[in-house]
């Protein structure tokens, strides 16, 4: 059993521009061997034709499936309505991007933009079977600009750690890997094979997205839903498992216990799968008081004679923190609350201001030396390994003069702008504003449903 419907809860109809809708699949109590989760039926709209179904996860996006599956039945109970001819779906998503206890929220997407809640489905999913892994990987999710990089460097300098030398490049493997088994193992993908659909493009990753031709053979629907995934899941990890085992040769790492990357909070949709790739995989959230992160994004800037993180994007420094910046707190706020049950925060401040008992915890989380000695050989070893490209990437003389220079680089305009749009993040990551505390909300454990 692959995936486990338990529950289907419906919305009734007819409600405000809905007129009726069924569904086929998924149905409560199923369940299939197949690594996905199928979605069956028809609705029917009032206003404005239907166009897909939007799947959503608590917090999180999942896909928009097309409507567009014939339905002459239909067309003869709503003659007035022009869309009752097409208004049927037939499509499916897969599990790997679920976890393994999965709710999702179902509801139409009108062409007017509207959107109507149809269904709710829970379920289960289990995640592909594969052989224990020769190592793990240790993630780092951040946003640019917050000591992640140095957090990196000192990581990297581990001997049971791998890492492509940060200040070089940020080499994202696993990442890549992960995005074409997201994209190989998705229902619209695979049964391109079994149509005689042979457009010019990207259509065997099945764009553009169509409603699920009909197709008689459900064995071969089977392989390529069940064992073609299974093996496909062990191909992507035998090439991430490869490209570092190579690298830590070429380092003489002998038999390292980590490969070591580093993400945005954006890249939520590959947390899943690489987890299930890879259990016991470590994720470190490295996080800066928001408004030191602008100075240094905004000094940066200044040194390269260039605009960059997105500040090219808006036309003043108070559009750029509540228009783009805002948005990627918000999301690194959103990935600490789902997975700080089993991920570790290091704030940039407590690793400059309290390193020793910040690396301790550190590397007790990743279950390596956490004694005296380990502690200060990771301090010395990572802080002096340096090189040129580390000093052009710094823009304050040393560390400790980075710590609260908003205070003289920020105006007083800018600081309200901060604490008006990071409110919330700088409560949750323990960073005062006014009265709020200076430690880290406790987090409740999460199982990043």
């Amino acid at each position: 059993m692959a995936v486990e419907i338990t529950e289907v809860l419906m919305a009734p109809a007819p409600a405000p521009g809905l007129l009726r809708y069924h569904l086929d699949a998924p149905t409560a109590g199923k369940s299939t061997d197949i690594y996905a989760v199928p979605f069956e039926g028809w609705v029917m709209t009032e206003d404005s034709p239907p166009v897909g179904l939007e799947i959503t996860r608590p917090e999180a996006f999942v896909d928009t499936l097309p409507i567009g599956v014939p339905r002459p039945d239909l067309q003869k109970i709503y003659p007035d309505l022009g869309w009752a001819r097409a208004s049927g779906f037939r499509s499916a998503i897969t599990s790997l991007r679920l976890p393994h206890e999965f709710e999702l929220d179902v509801s139409v997407v009108c062409a007017d933009g509207a959107r109507i809640p149809l269904f709710t489905v829970r379920g289960r999913h289990r995640p592909t079977r594969l052989s224990e892994a020769a190592m793990r990987p240790l993630i780092i999710t951040t946003l640019g600009r917050s000591g992640s990089t140095w957090v990196q460097q000192l990581l990297a300098d581990h001997p049971e750690i791998v890492s492509y030398p940060p200040f070089k490049n940020d080499v994202r493997v696993a990442s890549y890997w992960l995005d074409v088994l997201l994209a190989l193992s998705e229902p619209a993908s695979y049964r391109q094979a079994l149509t005689n659909y042979n457009a010019a493009g990207d259509w065997w990753l099945g764009r553009p997205r169509r409603p699920d031709e009909y197709f008689g053979d459900p064995d071969a629907l089977r392989w390529l839903g069940r064992e073609q995934v299974e093996s496909l899941a062990r191909f992507c990890r035998e090439r991430i498992e490869g490209f570092y085992a190579s690298l830590a040769e070429r380092q003489d790492t002998a038999s390292p216990s980590y490969f070591l990357e580093k993400r945005l909070p954006s890249n939520r949709r590959q947390i899943i799968p690489l987890r299930e790739l890879f259990p016991g995989t470590r994720e470190v959230f490295v996080v800066r008081d928001f408004r030191d992160m602008l100075c240094s994004i905004l000094a940066f800037n200044q040194k390269v004679g260039a605009p960059r993180f997105g500040r090219e994007l808006v036309d003043s420094d108070e559009a750029y923190v509540r228009k783009q910046l805002a948005g990627s707190v918000e999301e690194l706020e959103g990935a600490w609350r789902e997975r700080a049950g089993w991920a570790h925060l290091v704030r940039y401040e407590d690793l400059v201001l309290k390193p020793h008992e910040t690396a301790r915890s550190l590397l007790a989380f990743l279950e390596l030396g956490a004694r005296d000695e380990d502690v200060e050989r990771f301090l010395t070893v990572g802080s002096t390994n340096g090189d040129e490209r580390q000093r052009r990437h710094m823009t304050t003389a040393n560390v400790r003069e980075s710590v609260g220079r908003w205070r003289q680089d920020l105006s007083p305009e800018l600081v309200v702008a901060c604490e008006e749009a990071f409110d919330e993040a700088f409560a949750t990551f323990g960073y005062a504003t006014g009265s709020a505390p200076a430690q880290p909300r406790r987090a409740q454990k999460s199982s990043t449903k």
